[in-house]
């Protein structure tokens, strides 16, 4: 059984998701969150420019065009949004236990939703079955005691 082309990059976002949920819960409380994330996306960019130098080939030249498309600017107001949005929640004493799997569920089920109405995908019933076991399961986790903050 060979695995899909996708699989060893999903278990890389798994892995960074995991990561980024312990780190962005041990963020200092005294630091203000967008000088934080001033220095994640430093550290981000330096490391990426590197890859995409080194690993990808790309030339300097060809990475000011990607500046002007719209994509790249409402992926990085998308990216202030989650960040912002987690450390926050955090220090506001968000669970990490149940945090990540309710904005999870909550956009998989939104995405799942684009995915059929917008890009024409297919919808069975396993897959409804599925959103409508994922609204329980979030209002489940949502009322739940254990979800307060402490």
């Amino acid at each position: 059984m060979s695995l899909p082309a996708y699989a060893l990059p999903l278990l890389a976002a798994i892995v960074g998701n995991i990561l980024y949920h312990l780190s962005s819960k041990s963020a200092p409380a005294a630091a203000s969150p967008f000088a934080i994330l001033s220095m994640v996306y430093l550290f981000g960019f330096l490391g990426s420019a590197t890859l995409a130098l080194t690993l990808d080939g790309a030339k300097p030249a060809t990475l000011l065009p990607l500046l002007a498309q719209p994509a790249i600017l409402i992926l990085a107001v998308a990216v202030i949004l989650i960040e912002v949005g987690f450390l926050y929640a955090y220090r506001a004493g968000a669970p990490i236990s149940t945090s990540s799997v309710l904005v999870n569920a909550t956009v998989a089920f939104v995405l799942a939703g684009i995915g059929v109405l917008v890009f024409r995908e297919g919808l069975n019933w396993r897959m409804a079955l599925g959103m409508i076991i994922t609204i329980i399961g979030v209002a489940l986790i949502a009322t739940s005691k254990s979800h307060a903050p402490s």
